[in-house]
């Protein structure tokens, strides 16, 4: 591995030990992106709130990791399971009142946070920094793919 490349995960590695949930009241990391994704359902006007097995899938978890995460946000009255009434295999899930009112102070504290963090950067700093790091998912996004039917991994999936 060269310089470069050790410089770039090395970085990585220092973001993925920040604590970004120590600013949060009393929530971890994923129990706070566990709330803003039913939270996002919720906006989104669906009364029957996030399936359980959609859910693991956009937090990209899995089942069993999401219901431990949802039982310990259901006994802190933020999360409630309901069963379909019509298709008793599906489970959904929906944000409490509770639920809202934490997941509000919660999204208030990242966005002080944010604003903090992006004034101290400035906005051309920022604005270059995402343009690289977006090109970086592209290129790395088409490499995988590359990489993926090369090794023969889709083949053996559509086989």
């Amino acid at each position: 591995m060269n310089e470069q490349h050790k410089k770039l995960f090395e970085t990585f590695g220092l973001f993925r030990k920040l604590s970004f949930a120590s600013i949060l009241p009393d929530l971890s990391h994923g129990e706070y992106m566990t709330l803003l994704v039913v939270g996002g359902c919720d906006k989104n006007g669906r009364h029957k709130g996030i399936k359980v097995s959609t859910l693991a899938k956009r937090l990209n978890v899995s089942s069993p990791a999401v219901s431990r995460t949802i039982k310990g946000l259901e006994d802190r009255n933020f999360l409630v399971r309901t069963v379909d009434r019509e298709d008793r295999r599906h489970t959904y899930v929906e944000l409490t009142d509770e639920g809202r009112r934490v997941l509000g102070e919660a999204e208030k504290l990242f966005s002080e946070f944010s604003s903090s963090v992006l004034e101290k950067m400035g906005t051309d700093d920022m604005e270059r920094l995402n343009s690289y790091l977006l090109k970086l998912y592209e290129v790395s996004k088409e490499e995988i793919l590359l990489r993926k039917y090369k090794n023969g991994k889709e083949k053996e999936k559509n086989e």
